[in-house]
């Protein structure tokens, strides 16, 4: 049989339709030894398909805490690649004694002879694994289901965001937590070139290797636009897309689907997800793999690990108290919120209520959001106050006046709420402040006019003032 095409050194197609996979230098697991402060496991998911993964765990000696989980996707284009791999092995190693973490490592199968979506569905399976072993598997004991983030590499960057989209949809996984998303030099395409393939030149023949992954690993009779492949073919309603984790998506300068990429964060951003774009210049795609010990990789694993921490912190103040938590208010609306409470360790005192509302004009934001997050969450700290930030339905799916009805029945579900939910039980409802920013301002007006007009059906609840931070108001003006 002879070689129709061929990535070089990674793989060639032959005549047949079949591949061949070229050998890559690989690492056997330490199975219990320890070694540059880790030890690794090969574990099986699932014998009948089959799927595997790798265990990374770092060494601790004397410490019975719990440690972050990171779940991480190869990548090769849906065609290549295994956790066993050199780069891989050395990255992720290095990375769980860096972060403090265990890693997942998870080997699923691969195209052509397991099209798409096959390598989504065994990524998915890993973490009802997860779920499943972390109460019999030794090497995971110390995992804490709690702080799960989901990264991967090229193919494996777009698993992890769709994998992430199914977590939302099926919610099969619920003791899995997953915290945030590390993506890298994630591989998407569609059937509209962007400027850069358009204008490929003397990097055509890059473009002819994704285009033969892309051959390789869609299901059959399907082209680019296939959701896996194209992220903007994704159908999620506002409400799912406000349940989807924290992202960073990290870039590489030289990377040739870098403009793909910086529009895949985008478009996460535009549908109001808490997104980060990180750019390492001058490297190649894929480089922490195939360079595992360079600075620029100790570079990439010192951001990923900032996020494993910032994220992390959301659950665990500096002296180990929680003091933020999301609450649903109506699930079948649904609407959502933050509360952010302060360490008082020995204090029985009551606390003040701050009830925000975010701004965004009605249209976009979010109390996930960084900048409110962080906000929010010193406020109480300087204040001694209980804040309660609510994410109420965005226009124009949820026109006016929903937003200011979603936000009077988060102050009936405060109200009611308030002697039955653990992180209120000190809330003094006779001390309540509205705020709110831009659009959050106006609903901050009106919801407080609302409490002074209709004051018999929120007792005991008693505002005592509202803060309004760069109101929006419009008004037509007429010559």
């Amino acid at each position: 049989m002879s070689v129709v095409a061929e990535i070089p050194g990674y793989l060639q197609l032959l005549s047949d339709g079949s591949v061949k996979r070229l050998q890559q230098q690989t690492s056997p697991a330490s199975n219990g030894s320890s070694s540059n402060g880790y030890k690794s496991k090969d574990v099986i998911i699932n014998s009948t398909k089959p799927t595997s993964a790798r265990i990374f765990l770092p060494d601790i000696l004397g410490s019975s805490s719990l440690l972050p989980v990171i779940v991480y996707f190869h990548g090769g284009g849906f065609c290549v690649g295994s956790t066993t791999w050199l780069g891989y092995h050395t990255f992720l190693g290095d990375l769980a004694v860096a972060s403090q973490s265990i890693v997942l490592s998870v080997d699923y199968r691969l195209a052509p002879e397991n099209r798409l979506p096959i390598a989504y569905d065994d990524c998915y399976s890993s973490l009802e694994w997860l779920s499943r072993q972390v109460s019999s598997e030794p090497w995971l004991e110390r995992a804490d289901l709690s702080r799960v983030f989901l990264s991967g590499d090229s193919a494996g960057g777009n698993i992890v965001h769709n994998v992430a989209l199914r977590t939302i949809q099926e919610q099969s996984c619920d003791q899995v937590k997953i915290k945030g998303l590390l993506i890298i030099h994630p591989f998407f395409g569609s059937e509209e070139r962007t400027e850069k393939e358009r204008a490929s030149g003397g990097e055509a023949e890059v473009l002819t290797w994704l285009d033969l992954f892309w051959k390789l690993s869609l299901p059959e009779g399907s082209n680019c636009d296939y959701s896996g492949c194209n992220f903007a073919m994704a159908e999620l309603s506002r409400a799912e897309w406000s349940r989807f984790p924290p992202a960073v998506v990290y870039v590489a300068g030289l990377d040739f689907s870098k403009e793909r990429q910086v529009t895949y964060a985008a478009f996460l951003e535009k549908k109001g997800v808490e997104v980060k774009l990180v750019e390492s210049e001058g490297e190649i795609h894929a480089y922490h793999m195939l360079h595992p010990e360079s600075e620029a990789t100790r570079l990439l694993q010192k951001q990923m690990i900032k996020r494993v921490e910032w994220e992390t912190s959301n659950d665990l103040s500096s002296n180990g108290y929680k003091y933020s938590e999301d609450v649903i208010i109506d699930s079948t609306k649904p609407i959502s919120a933050r509360i952010f409470l302060s360490d008082t360790l020995g204090s029985t005192c009551r606390l003040p209520v701050l009830v925000y509302f975010h701004g965004g004009c009605f249209i976009v934001g979010s109390t996930k959001w960084l900048g409110y997050h962080t906000f929010l969450g010193d406020f109480p700290v300087a204040s001694q106050s209980i804040v309660l930030s609510v994410d109420y339905r965005l226009a124009p799916e949820n026109r006016l006046p929903i937003a200011y009805d979603d936000c009077y029945s988060s102050l009936e579900w405060l109200n009611c709420q308030a002697s039955s939910e653990p992180w209120l039980e000190r809330a003094d409802l006779s001390r309540v402040f509205f705020s709110g920013d831009s659009a959050g301002g106006i609903i901050s007006k009106l919801s407080a006019d609302e409490i002074d007009a209709t004051s018999q059906n929120y007792h005991p609840l008693l505002i005592l003032d509202f803060r309004i931070i760069n109101l929006l108001l419009l008004s037509s003006t007429s010559n």
